[in-house]
This record gives C-alpha cells, sequence and structure tokens, in this order.
C-alpha cells in the first residue's frame, strides 16, 4: 500500500488476529474501477475480474487471496481432510471453479454448503487436495498447518 498508494494501513490486534482498517478514496476508486469489485454487499454480484484469466500468477495470487479469508480446510466426523470455497454466488463460483481446472484443481460443484446458507466447491480427493497445496497454498498460519500435517500424514 505504501508503495502503490503512498498510504499507510494501520492494524489492530483483536483477540489471535490482526485487523487492518482502511479509509481511502483512492484505494477505494481502485478497487471499484480498476479491479471491478463492486461497492456496498456483493451477494449476487460479486464475479472473478477478466484480467484475473489472463495468467497462472494472476490466478494463484487471486485464489490464495481469496482462500486465506473466506476457503476452508475441514475435517468431516470420519477424520476425512476437505477443502473448500463458499460464496452466495453461483455465478462468482463457477469462475472460481473455471481458475481452478485450469490449473488442473478440480473441486466438485458448486453445491449446497452444509448449513444451505450458500453455496461451495468442495473436494475430500487427497490427490486434489494435495495438487491444491501445491499449486496454490495458502498464508493462513491454521490452514496451511493444518493442510501440511495432514498430506504429511497420508
Amino acid at each position: 500500500l505504501k508503495k502503490v498508494f503512498d498510504c499507510e494501513m494501520p492494524l489492530y490486534k483483536e483477540g489471535n488476529c490482526y485487523k487492518a482498517d482502511l479509509n481511502s478514496k483512492p484505494i477505494n476508486v481502485f478497487f471499484r474501477s480498476v479491479i471491478g469489485i463492486p461497492a456496498g454487499k456483493k451477494k449476487g454480484r460479486l464475479r472473478v475480474p477478466s484480467f484475473i484469466f489472463l495468467s497462472d500468477k494472476f490466478k494463484v495470487s487471486f485464489l490464495i487471496g481469496l482462500f486465506d479469508p473466506d476457503g476452508g480446510v475441514t475435517l468431516s466426523k470420519k477424520g476425512k481432510l476437505s477443502i473448500l470455497f463458499s460464496s452466495s454466488t453461483r455465478e462468482f463460483l463457477l469462475e472460481v471453479n473455471e481458475l481452478l481446472e485450469s490449473l488442473s484443481i478440480n473441486l466438485g460443484g458448486p453445491y449446497e454448503s452444509g448449513g444451505r446458507n450458500g453455496l461451495e466447491l468442495r473436494s475430500y480427493s487427497k490427490s486434489q487436495v494435495k495438487m491444491f497445496f501445491d499449486r496454490i497454498g495458502s498464508y493462513h498460519p491454521k490452514k496451511f498447518g493444518r493442510l501440511k500435517a495432514s498430506i504429511a500424514q497420508w
């Protein structure tokens, strides 16, 4: 942010997490006008920006940026590990699935999520979880640790 927008972003500690609070008109305009992220509520309006499809580097960066806050690594009652992306917007998930498939990662869906509050792409396949870990990965400490530990056990 400092390099691109000459802007500082204060960080606040909340429990075990850090919160960033940013109120910047130039950055807001950039995300709305250049990147194409709609202002306000995203339900039904969220799409993958078209330029993301132009390179594998963009795809991987976008998927990490989406997975870390909104993806999931879950363990079923039977001990099966899964990875997932969830959203309330079907078209967005179909575009995310297209990105994944272009990187040879195949998650199923979109399915109704367990709580029926939205939709998800999900795979319990060990080969797909490993492929996701190898090609996309995560910077989120808990998700990265859970993925790495599970794959090491396999």
